[in-house]
C-alpha cells in the first residue's frame, strides 16, 4: 500500500471521527522505520514536546518505530505531552475502551522494562566492583583503558608530582602550572581537587580505611598497601572497594595528609566566589565564552604618622571577572577587566525593570528568535517546479520511443532522487525553526520579570536571572549587553 494511501485513509478516519480537524503530514522518505532519527519524525516530537499537537495518527505502529524500547519511547513522551496516538489498522484508539486497556498495557511493559533494563545493569556493575573489577567508564587521570578492557597506568610521574606539591603545600596555581608545563594536562582548581580526593591512587591501608569510613564509606576487601580503591554508590550506600588488579602508586600517608587538609579547607567554606553574587550562572564573557565569577578582595596597608601613632587603612572590594581569570598562570582569555559588583548589577537590574513593559519585552524578545522562513519558502518552490517537471515528463512518456523513453525514465528517476533530498532538507529547517521556538517560555519569562525586585535576596534574583535569561555576553571594555532569552 503506498504512503499516500496511507495518508489518505488516516484523513478519512480522524475526518469522521472528529469533523473539524486539521492535519499537518510528517513523511520520511528513504529513511527506515528501523532509524527513529529521521527528520520529520523529530520535527513531530519536537512539536509534541512543544504541545503542538493533539493527536498523533498512523495506519499501524509500525510507522512509528520497529522495535519495542522505541515505541515505549514515543508514546511515553506523547503521554506525558496529553497527546493520543491511534492506529487506525490496529484498532489503537486511546478513547475506546480496547484502547485504553492497550495503553495501560504498553505503559506497564514500558515501565517494567525500565526498571529490568536499569536492574540489569545496576547488578552487572556492582558485582564487578564488589570484585574490586574496574567496572567502564573514562579512565581516571593518569591510567588509560587497556586492551582487556580494564586499566593500565598512562602516566605515573603526573600522579606522584602532583600529590608529592600539594603534600608540600604548593598553592593550586603553582601545581596547575607545573602539571602543565611538564606533562600537557590541564587542571583546574575543581579538577584538581577531585583528582586528589580519589582513593583510586593510593595504596590501600587501614588509615586510608579508616579516613574513608568517617567520610560516609562502606569499605570492602583486605588492604594489603599495595592496590588502590574503586568507589560506587547503590542507591544511598557508598563504597570503597581495594581493587584486585589496579595497582596504588601514591603512599598512604601521603594520600591522608592531602584529603585531611582538603576536607578542613572545605569545612571552612570555599564558595566566596559565587553565594553573594547572583550574575554568576548569566553572564557570559564575549572572549572566550566562560562565565564570570564573583570575586571578593580585602585590602589593608598599615602606616606610621609622623608622631609614631600606627594607622591602618582598609577596605573589601566586589567584582565580577572572567571564569579563566581564577586559572593564574594558565589563563588563556584576554579580558582581564574587573568590573565593580554594584555597578554591573545595577545595570543588569535597570534593563530588567525596562522589560516589565510588555511592549518592550515583546520587541527585543522578537529579535532572538530565529526563523528559517524564507529559506524554505525557496525550496517549496524548488520542490513544487521540479515535481511540475515531473509530471510533465510523464505525459510525454507515452509520446516517445523506447529509447527515448530510458532516457526520460532516468531523467525522471533522478528528479525524483532531487525532490526526496529537498524534502528532508526543509524537515531539518523547519525542526531547526521547532527547536528555536521559544514561545512556549515567553509567558514564564515575562512572568518572572514582572516579579523581579531589588529587594528580593540574592538566590531569589539569581533564580529570576536564570528563568529570564540563557546568557547575557558582557563586553567590558565597551560596557554593552548581548542578551539572549531563555
Amino acid at each position: 500500500m503506498s504512503i499516500e494511501t496511507q495518508v489518505n485513509m488516516c484523513k478519512e478516519y480522524m475526518t469522521n471521527k472528529y469533523n473539524g480537524c486539521t492535519f499537518e503530514v510528517f513523511e520520511d522518505e528513504g529513511f527506515s522505520g528501523k532509524n527513529t532519527n529521521r527528520p520529520a519524525f523529530q520535527r513531530l516530537l519536537k512539536k509534541a514536546e512543544l504541545k503542538q499537537i493533539d493527536i498523533v495518527v498512523c495506519y499501524k505502529v509500525d510507522r512509528i518505530a520497529r522495535n519495542t524500547l522505541d515505541f515505549l519511547q514515543t508514546l511515553d513522551l506523547l503521554t506525558s505531552n496529553n497527546i493520543s496516538l491511534i492506529s487506525i489498522s490496529e484498532g489503537f484508539d486511546p478513547t475506546t475502551q480496547i484502547g485504553k486497556m492497550m495503553l495501560t498495557l504498553l505503559a506497564s511493559f514500558a515501565e517494567m522494562e525500565r526498571a529490568n533494563t536499569q536492574d540489569r545493569v545496576r547488578d552487572n556493575m556492582l558485582s564487578l566492583a564488589k570484585k574490586g573489577k574496574w567496572t567502564g567508564g573514562s579512565a581516571p587521570t593518569g591510567y588509560k583503558i587497556a586492551p582487556s578492557g580494564g586499566l593500565a597506568l598512562a602516566n605515573e610521574g603526573l600522579i606522584l608530582d602532583t600529590y608529592e606539591m600539594k603534600y608540600k603545600k604548593h598553592p593550586n596555581a603553582e601545581i596547575i602550572s607545573y602539571v602543565y608545563n611538564k606533562y600537557k594536562h590541564k587542571f583546574q582548581n575543581e579538577t584538581l581537587s577531585s583528582f586528589l580526593k580519589k582513593p583510586i591512587y593510593v595504596k590501600s591501608s587501614q588509615d586510608v580505611s579508616s579516613f574513608l569510613k568517617n567520610n560516609g564509606y562502606t569499605v570492602l576487601g583486605n588492604e594489603d598497601n599495595i592496590h588502590g580503591y574503586l568507589t560506587y554508590s547503590d542507591k544511598n550506600t557508598k563504597y570503597a572497594v581495594v581493587s584486585n588488579d589496579i595497582v596504588g602508586i601514591v603512599n598512604s600517608d601521603i594520600w591522608v595528609v592531602v584529603n585531611k587538609d582538603i576536607a578542613n579547607k572545605n569545612s571552612r567554606g570555599t564558595n566566596r566566589f559565587n553565594k553573594n553574587y547572583w550574575l554568576t550562572k548569566t553572564l557570559v564573557c564575549p572572549i572566550c565564552g566562560k562565565t564570570y565569577a564573583g570575586h571578593t578582595k580585602n585590602w589593608s596597608k598599615t602606616y606610621t604618622r609622623k608622631d609614631g601613632s600606627i594607622y591602618k587603612n582598609s577596605n573589601t572590594y566586589h567584582y565580577y571577572m572572567c571564569r579563566d581569570m581564577l586559572r593564574g598562570k594558565l589563563k588563556e582569555c584576554t579580558n582581564n577587566k574587573r568590573v565593580n559588583q554594584e555597578y554591573l548589577e545595577n545595570k543588569v537590574e535597570t534593563y530588567i525593570y525596562m522589560l516589565k513593559d510588555r511592549a518592550e519585552f515583546d520587541s527585543l524578545y522578537s529579535v532572538n528568535v530565529k526563523s528559517n522562513i524564507s529559506e524554505i519558502k525557496k525550496l517549496n518552490k524548488i520542490l513544487a517546479s521540479k515535481e511540475k517537471n515531473i509530471e510533465n515528463l510523464i505525459e510525454k512518456l507515452s509520446l516517445l520511443s523506447t529509447d527515448a523513453s530510458a532516457l526520460v525514465i532516468k531523467k525522471i528517476e533522478e528528479m525524483t532522487n532531487e525532490i526526496s533530498n529537498i524534502k528532508n532538507i526543509i524537515n531539518e529547517l523547519k525542526l531547526e525553526d521547532l527547536n528555536n521556538v521559544k514561545s512556549k517560555n515567553k509567558d514564564s519569562i515575562f512572568n518572572a520579570i514582572c516579579c523581579f525586585d531589588k529587594k528580593m535576596s540574592v538566590d531569589e534574583k539569581r533564580q529570576c536571572a536564570m528563568i529570564i535569561f540563557n546568557r547575557i555576553i558582557y563586553e567590558p571594555i565597551s560596557d554593552t549587553f548581548e542578551v539572549h532569552f531563555n
